[in-house]
């Protein structure tokens, strides 16, 4: 009679399950059959209550679906990083994992010091340039005290608690090395993967179908921009863009598709738009579950971001064979070659933004080619069943080296 061997249980800290890229990675690493070899458990730092219906709880149905549980450990606010790490080792106490696989800022410190009390290994995905000089803006206030503090403490951690890193863009492994002194040989990089379920298009006229949603006619050319309501998301500047744009080419409509809670910069958005005249040109379309229909019906995919670290919303527009306009910055230059298969730009320029929607506006031929391209390039790059083989290969080097000892 034969017996079947316990799985190992890895553990996921994340701040929330909103609808960023960290967040959606994880739901595609996990439907994958090459991490099915794993018990997964998700854990929420940020999240009061995991059933409650907020933004900061989009993907929980997503993982629910999978059969994946999902828990929070009842805080709001990461700042609160010692009392989250003793309530996360007091709860594996009494559910005890193989590895906790952290997240983000705030899950790293934290997931780090359980994984210290608990002798649990760790490993950290970084998704972002966290110490760019632009980071201190979005993460730490402006404040370059708080900026050097964070960094001495993201990298004492990792060298001292954390087994394995992986970056997601050969960019942010560069940065790993440079601002936290991590040894190169450590990190595993992996692109972010493009979930083919995430990626259906469920409307059967997909083109109409945006055009519905946001009332306009057959004949508008949509650009879209998939992203939360961020600093570094550069919106402000990207309406600046569509302002010079939108005088000659009436049929040009801008959507943005993601969360609007920062208030700050949706009131900068919204300011600029009553101040262009350019309320019923441009539609802010909040957070969607099937972005693939707003891809699919779109003409142009625009994203002038300041700083990423590998931008899921790039990688999605490219699987959909969109022509897409991106920043010169950051890992963007790994993903689009200009004029090969898109279009770089350098995001603190308006017109230079505003330049390249209208060149591709006025030549659908070199769009369509720079689309066709595209695809082919993110079909290389971010196949799931890919990446999620590479993820299991880092968790079982990590489970190796533990049985090894």
């Amino acid at each position: 009679m034969g017996f079947e061997l316990s799985r190992k249980r890895i553990l996921h800290l994340i701040n929330t399950l909103g609808s960023g890229g960290a967040e959606r990675q994880l739901v595609t690493y996990l439907r994958q059959e090459p991490l099915r070899a794993y018990e997964h458990i998700v854990v929420l730092l940020d999240v009061k209550d995991v059933d409650s219906l907020t933004t900061e709880n989009f993907l929980v149905p997503d993982f629910k679906a999978q059969g994946i549980q999902v828990l929070s450990l009842g805080l709001t606010g990461s700042e609160n990083w010692i009392k989250a790490a003793k309530k996360l080792r007091k709860w594996q106490k009494t559910n005890p994992v193989d590895l906790i696989h952290t997240n983000l800022l705030g899950p790293n410190v934290v997931g780090r010091l359980a994984g210290y009390l608990s002798g649990t290994p760790v490993l950290t995905t970084y998704h972002n340039l966290d110490y760019s000089p632009e980071a201190k803006f979005f993460h730490f206030s402006g404040s370059r005290f708080k900026l050097h503090v964070m960094r001495y403490i993201d990298g004492f951690l990792a060298k001292r608690f954390t087994k394995k890193v992986i970056a997601v863009s050969q960019c942010v492994a560069d940065h790993i090395v440079h601002h936290l002194g991590y040894p190169s040989s450590q990190i595993r990089l992996l692109n972010y993967p493009v979930d083919p379920i995430h990626m259906q298009v469920l409307q059967q006229n997909p083109r109409n179908w945006v055009r519905e949603q946001i009332g306009v006619g057959p004949e508008a050319k949509i650009l879209i921009d998939v992203c939360r309501l961020a600093y570094q998301k550069n919106l402000p500047r990207l309406l600046d863009a569509f302002k010079i744009v939108a005088n000659d080419h009436p049929e040009a409509h801008l959507v943005i598709l993601g969360s609007t809670q920062n208030a700050t910069v949706y009131r900068q958005v919204y300011e600029r738009m009553e101040e262009y005249g350019l309320a019923d040109r441009v539609h802010l379309a909040g957070p969607s579950h099937n972005v693939a229909d707003w891809l699919a019906g779109s003409d142009l995919f625009v994203f002038p971001s300041l700083v990423e670290g590998m931008p899921i919303a790039l990688a999605e527009a490219m699987t959909f064979g969109l022509p897409c306009i991106s920043s010169n910055v950051g890992p963007m230059p790994e993903l689009i070659k200009d004029r090969e298969n898109g279009l770089l730009i350098d995001p603190s320029s308006t017109q230079q933004i505003a330049d390249a929607i209208s060149e591709l506006l006025s030549n659908p031929g070199l769009a369509q080619q720079l689309g066709n391209r595209a695809k082919a390039k993110a079909e290389e790059l971010f196949d799931p069943y890919r990446q999620s083989q590479k993820l299991a290969e880092v968790y079982d080097e990590i489970f190796a080296e533990i049985d090894h000892k």
